[in-house]
């Protein structure tokens, strides 16, 4: 997903307009530092969305949208893998 949809998108689902000037300028900031991929946009941290001048709920919400883009792409079972704890067999 193209990075600008994303931050918009996102902003969208917390209730942000998607003409809000904060979405244009978190978007100009990202392009700025050539953060141009969704998969780059997933290693941000808390502290870097802080720097970008993005919400909280903002960057949560573009951090869950990430996740659940990655889920509906994972194989299916990768994604049953993923749900479900290893058994554990005991040794006696």
């Amino acid at each position: 997903m193209e990075v600008a949809t994303l931050v918009r998108e996102a902003g969208v689902e917390i209730g942000i307009n998607p003409e809000e000037p904060l979405l244009d300028e978190i978007i100009a900031k990202l392009k700025k530092e050539f953060i141009v991929h969704d998969w780059q946009v997933a290693k941000l941290d808390s502290t870097q969305w802080q720097i970008l001048g993005a919400p909280m709920g903002l960057s949560v919400a573009i951090e869950a949208m990430i996740e659940e883009e990655q889920e509906m792409n994972m194989p299916p079972y990768k994604a049953h893998l993923k749900n479900h704890e290893p058994e554990r067999f005991s040794s006696s």
